[in-house]
């Protein structure tokens, strides 16, 4: 082979390696690019129990999260799992609970008999919180809007009531509200999600987890 002809070959197999590092380098670019445009669509603001995250215009809050005790006792549990028994009140009505559970005489009333009382198996969560819109226009929400997830990818929606329905909010209005879920009683790593117009954001209600019933 002449020198010629190994100059031409070495030129050659350099002209294919600049373009496989070129495609390299411009796949590489498009992958991030894709990677980070698919970041932020996908990202979702999230604050903690009692912070407050920006919607648009709007403004919303968690302010206090509780599983609601439904047992005899008058008993209510907190999220730490503490309780108060609300019975110390009334000394006299504690001591007829004293003496009927001395007597078993209290018993677990099943949920069909106490109207609105969550089914078997589930309990209830409830969350109290605030909606400020701080722009001019009303802004309107709808239940279904609110979803409460669990790490398995359970979700359940709020109950509605006469306390939680539809609702619209004029502008520089402030509202707060209660909604209640009635949940898995083994559901753990639980957060609220609420979507305004497509716009989701994101509550993780860690101190709920670990909930004593």
């Amino acid at each position: 082979m002449t020198s010629v002809s190994r100059r031409v070959s070495n030129e050659g197999r350099q002209f294919v390696l600049a373009k496989a590092v070129l495609y390299t380098a411009v796949f590489a670019t498009l992958l991030g690019i894709g990677t980070l445009i698919y970041l932020i669509a996908t990202y979702v603001p999230t604050a903690n129990l009692g912070q407050s995250v920006q919607v648009g215009t709007v403004s919303f809050q968690v302010d206090r999260a509780e599983w609601l005790s439904h047992d005899m006792g008058g008993q209510h549990t907190h999220p730490d799992g503490s309780t108060d028994d609300h019975n110390d009140d009334n000394p006299e009505l504690a001591q007829k609970i004293e003496d009927a559970k001395s007597q078993a005489q209290v018993f677990a009333m099943p949920s069909n008999m106490m109207p609105g009382m969550p089914e078997e198996g589930l309990h209830r969560l409830e969350i109290e919180f605030t909606l400020y819109n701080q722009g001019n226009e009303p802004i309107t929400y709808e239940p279904f809007d609110f979803r409460l997830y669990a790490e398995n990818g359970d979700f359940w929606f709020p109950i509605t009531n006469k306390t939680f329905g539809s609702g619209r909010l004029e502008g520089r209005a402030i509202i707060h509200a209660t909604m209640n879920f009635d949940v898995d009683g083994d559901a753990t790593g639980l957060y609220l999600e609420w979507d305004n117009n497509g716009n989701p954001v994101r509550i993780p209600l860690t101190e709920s987890d670990g909930h004593s019933h």
